[in-house]
This record gives structure tokens, sequence and C-alpha cells, in this order.
């Protein structure tokens, strides 16, 4: 039972490194986003610290996160030299 169940995986094994790249981009995407939304957050709580000089160091790590919001992080690619399956293709 597990060697035919292994041998469908083999033959989809294209199909399954683009449905793990979609589903790691997805999350990085979703991440990313969840990051963006909490910026104005972010920025209110330090400009509102900022207004008195003795909370500069309270402000600090609300400018460091929101330094590090994310600018196009890495996503995972397929290969170059593969094209991409006949499920992914446009049409175009």
């Amino acid at each position: 039972m597990l060697c035919t169940e292994c041998s469908s995986l083999i033959e989809h094994h294209e199909k399954i490194q683009v449905l793990s790249a979609v589903h790691y981009n997805l999350g990085k995407t979703l991440q990313d986003v969840e990051n963006i939304a909490a910026l104005p957050n972010e920025a209110a709580e330090a400009e509102e610290l900022l207004c008195d000089d003795t909370n500069l160091l309270q402000a600090r790590p609300h400018a460091a996160s929101m330094r590090a919001a994310p600018a196009g992080g890495p996503v995972r690619r397929l290969r170059a030299d593969r094209a991409p399956p006949a499920c992914c293709s446009t049409g175009v």
C-alpha cells in the first residue's frame, strides 16, 4: 500500500514542488501584510513617545520594528531551466 502511494507522489513531484513554493510565498506574503498593517500603529506610538525627550529609549523598539518592515524579501522560485507545469500556465 505504501509503495503505491509513494509512486503516485513521485509522478506528481513537479506539482508538489510548485505547491510547496506557492505555500511558502503565501505564508510570507500574509506575514508581510500583517507587518505592514501594524505600521501606522507603531508609527503613532513612536511619535507619541518622541514628544517627550525622556522617552527616547522606549521609542527605539518601535522605530526598529518599522525599519524591519518588509521590502520585497526572498521568495522561493522554480528552477529557471524548467517550464512551469501545464496546470500553472496562464494561457497568455
